[in-house]
């Protein structure tokens, strides 16, 4: 066990990530001390590129010679007049808790919300 106990944001949780940075930098490979972190909440000055690592991660193999065009495919595979779907709907979600403070996002009739649908 990692022994991370932190409140949400709380100063152990981040002295926790700045620990786990200086060792394994931006290589964020599923462990058990990352997932207790991660449920102990990531710390603002590592959200984007935690979420950037992730990401990639995830694409990798998608991403690889076989579709250098990723992105474009996976824009051909959508329909822009369903906003109906699970993902539109996760989007518009997830643009409101991470923005709350940001008034083009702070509500679903907001106008970064609204232009996006």
């Amino acid at each position: 066990s990692s022994g991370i106990n932190a409140e949400y944001g709380g100063v152990e949780n981040e002295q926790a990530w700045d620990k786990h940075i200086v060792q394994f930098g931006n290589n964020f490979a599923t462990s058990k001390e990352l997932k207790a972190l991660v449920r102990a909440g990531v710390p603002h000055k590592y959200r984007s590129s935690f979420w950037k690592a992730c990401i990639n991660r995830i694409t990798a193999e998608c991403r690889g010679k076989d579709q250098p065009n990723f992105y474009k495919h996976l824009l051909a595979r959508t329909d822009p007049t369903d906003h109906n779907d699970i993902f539109t709907k996760q989007i518009e979600l997830d643009l409101m808790r991470t923005l709350p403070n940001n008034c083009l996002f702070n509500s679903t009739t907001a106008t970064g919300v609204d232009k996006g649908q």
